[in-house]
C-alpha cells in the first residue's frame, strides 16, 4: 500500500469518527430511525477499517 493511500484512508477514518460522535450527540438529542441507522453504518466502516488494518499489519509481519 502506498503512503499517499495510507495516510488517504487514515484521513477518512478520523472523519467518520468525528462523526459517529457527533451523530451519538443527536441521537441523544432526539433519536430516529435514519440516525440510528448511520450510526451502524459508521461503526461497520470503523469495523471494517480496524480489521482490514488488522490483516495489513499480520501480512506484513509473515
Amino acid at each position: 500500500m502506498s503512503n499517499t493511500h495510507s495516510v488517504l484512508l487514515r484521513v477518512r477514518y478520523r472523519i467518520y469518527k468525528l462523526s459517529a460522535k457527533l451523530m451519538k450527540f443527536y441521537i441523544a438529542r432526539k433519536p430516529t430511525f435514519e440516525s440510528r441507522s448511520l450510526i451502524l453504518e459508521l461503526a461497520s466502516i470503523r469495523f471494517s477499517y480496524q480489521s482490514r488494518t488488522f490483516l495489513n499489519n499480520l501480512f506484513k509481519e509473515i
